[in-house]
């Protein structure tokens, strides 16, 4: 079994057309990328949060995907590392 020399994943991307009211109650009508197969309603809070709205409604998702790979040691050196051990 040889070692694996490359990662890839297919990565979904919702687009969301969403009004929200910012933190001063302004409405305001914008498009919001999330990454992930989100539903309408699955990407309701997702908006929302990532607008820092107070509210938001969705009117509309759209997604777009693509295959990507990476080799490892693009990965190592571009990754957020945690849990670093040597042996």
């Amino acid at each position: 079994m040889g070692v694996r020399a490359t990662f890839a994943r297919t990565v979904v991307i919702t687009y969301c057309e969403a009004q929200y009211i910012d933190q001063n109650n302004n409405v305001h009508k914008d498009t919001v990328k999330l990454f992930g197969n989100h539903t309408l309603e699955s990407a309701q809070n997702a908006a929302r949060k990532k607008l820092n709205a107070k509210g938001c409604i969705v009117e509309s998702v759209r997604h777009k995907s693509f295959y990507g790979k990476m080799s490892i040691e693009q990965f190592a050196k571009y990754c957020e590392k945690s849990d670093e051990k040597e042996w």
